[in-house]
């Protein structure tokens, strides 16, 4: 794949979306209309099914092509973080869903 990195929608509720805002300026995907998208988009949701967020490439692992169409190509592969699940106010970061592996699907 030519793409150094995915956006994936995937994380958890609405009531971090405080979090969210907080935290937008401290990363870039390296692509300045992508970021102004989740820069847009992030602190509106509300629920994790309409979380946008960026995820470096090397954070997949088993990436396996699945399809390629109209639409672009398809892979499958494993998210070794995981989707964020609660935040840890003690060690002051997201909490994922670690305890598992988290399949996702990535287009191209």
């Amino acid at each position: 794949m030519k793409t150094g990195g995915f956006i994936i929608l995937r994380a958890d509720c609405s009531w971090y979306q405080y979090k969210f805002q907080q935290n937008l300026k401290n990363w870039s995907s390296g692509n300045h209309e992508v970021d102004k998208l989740i820069q847009k988009v992030q602190p509106k949701a509300k629920d994790y099914n309409e979380i946008l967020g960026w995820i470096e490439y090397g954070r997949f692992e088993n990436v396996e092509f699945l399809a390629k169409g109209g639409f672009g190509t398809i892979y499958k592969a494993i998210w070794k973080d995981g989707y964020i699940r609660t935040w840890n106010s003690k060690n002051n970061q997201w909490r994922r869903n670690t305890s598992i592996n988290s399949p996702c699907v990535i287009r191209c």
